[in-house]
């Protein structure tokens, strides 16, 4: 399966402070994280898109 050129149906973003940390959403796609200069990538792993802290 290819990972998501775009997101929809976006039910929950984090980020972290770190700037070069990925964004993490997660979405109908499922949790994906967009990590800095690159696509949208699924996570095989994990329930919730929270950075620790």
């Amino acid at each position: 399966m290819p990972p998501p050129a775009s997101l929809t149906g976006v039910k929950d973003v984090t980020a972290s402070a770190d700037e070069q940390a990925p964004l993490v959403a997660y979405s109908v796609d499922g949790i994906v994280r967009l990590p800095p200069g690159a696509q949208w990538q699924k996570v095989t792993q994990g329930t919730a898109p929270v950075y620790p802290g």
